[in-house]
């Protein structure tokens, strides 16, 4: 057998075996955390005064979190869909066929942290994700309520990072220590998940979110809502309250 036979049984095997090692499976990676632990009460140094709603609905411009053109990379499967980013395969499998289903859905590539966002839904809850495109690190945003953040979106300068959610009703207390979590990190050009700073943070336990914003750098606005939600269906005596609040930038 010639040298030339020899290398390509060689390489042929070697070739077989890594497309038989098939894509890392997501839900098996190990999780970090945006933040090592979520505070337990309110001491973060955001302070809010009232706005107009003339002034909530302002027009803005602020960068796109999300780059759709990314979603090249997906390739979708009958259950469920692979992702390919720096030379690896990651597998996102769905279960739709129990009572507690489990779907996963690509939000979209986030380029000012260089990460893919990632959504699952299961067992009556959701969870929101960032995967790391070139240390492949999964970290689990930071969220204590069922349904997962409502918001996520950067400042004008690209450079302060808004995470937040809430939950809906005045009966929060029974399930949860506060009514809604607004996190601001601060986010360095070319930085690693694992080294953007928290910088503000508020719990509130009086009102709900129904939308938060940026008016200006540094500036955020809230449109708010304290008992049940206010709905044109239901005749109520509640309205919507509109909030900013300055970061510490």
């Amino acid at each position: 057998m010639s040298r030339r036979t020899i290398l390509f049984l060689f390489l042929s095997v070697y070739f077989i075996q890594l497309k038989g090692q098939g894509a890392f499976e997501f839900e098996n990676l190990e999780l970090h955390y945006l933040l090592d632990s979520l505070p337990r009460q309110d001491t973060g140094s955001l302070s809010f005064t009232s706005i107009t709603k003339e002034e909530f609905y302002a027009t803005r411009n602020h960068p796109v979190a999300f780059d759709r053109q990314k979603e090249r990379a997906i390739e979708i499967l009958p259950s469920g869909f692979t992702l390919k980013i720096a030379g690896s395969s990651f597998e996102f499998k769905n279960d739709t066929n129990n009572t507690y289903s489990s779907f996963y859905q690509y939000i979209g590539f986030v380029p000012l942290v260089s990460c893919h966002f990632i959504n699952h839904c299961g067992e009556g809850s959701c969870t929101d994700y960032l995967l790391e495109n070139l240390s492949q690190k999964k970290y689990i945003l930071p969220c204590s309520y069922d349904a997962g953040i409502q918001s996520f979106s950067f400042s004008q300068s690209g450079r302060l990072l808004l995470i937040s959610t809430s939950y809906d009703g005045p009966d929060y207390d029974a399930y949860y220590e506060y009514r809604s979590e607004i996190y601001i990190f601060r986010v360095e050009e070319n930085q690693r998940l694992d080294q953007i700073q928290l910088v503000d943070f508020s719990l509130p336990t009086q009102w709900s979110i129904e939308s938060i914003h940026w008016l200006d750098e540094g500036v955020l606005g809230l449109k708010v809502y304290l008992n049940q939600r206010p709905s044109d269906l239901v005749p109520t005596k509640n309205t919507f309250t509109y909030l900013k609040a300055y970061t510490s930038n």
